[in-house]
């Protein structure tokens, strides 16, 4: 039975969630203002026109987690020879600044914490585009941290 009750209270969610974006779509009826979703703040896209930017030059980005990173953490917290593929969600805000920073591994050993810290960092970015206007964006961050054993 509790199994049972829980399955609803999911379905119930999914549903609300359909009819939420049926109401705010810029197709339907009920939209009396014919907003177009590009500019809902509160939307966040994970496939835009033009992608965010960070800086001007080829490896800024690169270069800024470089400077940031502290890649010894792991070895620091004693973490077990390997190679770890930390990977972080984030979102560049419409006025550029980045945030929602959301783990996607669990490795641990502080290597998740660290990028995070790093990414918190980090100045604004160029706003991702869509129909010409700045929109929220989500990206996904991979940084390596490899530890071998002397």
């Amino acid at each position: 039975m509790k199994k049972l009750a829980v399955f609803i209270f999911l379905v119930s969610i999914t549903l609300i969630r359909g009819y939420s974006q049926n109401v705010n779509s810029p197709d339907s009826a009920n939209n009396k203002l014919n907003i177009p979703k590009a500019f809902d703040s509160n939307r966040v896209l994970s496939k835009v026109e033009v992608q965010s930017q960070f800086g001007t030059e080829k490896n800024s980005w690169d270069n800024f987690l470089k400077k940031n990173i502290n890649f010894d953490i792991a070895l620091f917290n004693d973490a077990p020879r390997g190679i770890y593929n930390v990977k972080i969600k984030f979102t560049i805000f419409r006025d550029g600044h980045p945030g929602d920073f959301i783990a996607l591994t669990r490795f641990g050993y502080g290597m998740e914490y660290e990028v995070i810290r790093a990414l918190k960092k980090s100045p604004n970015w160029k706003p991702a585009m869509q129909d010409g206007n700045p929109v929220n964006s989500t990206r996904i961050q991979t940084i390596t941290f490899a530890i071998e054993q002397l």
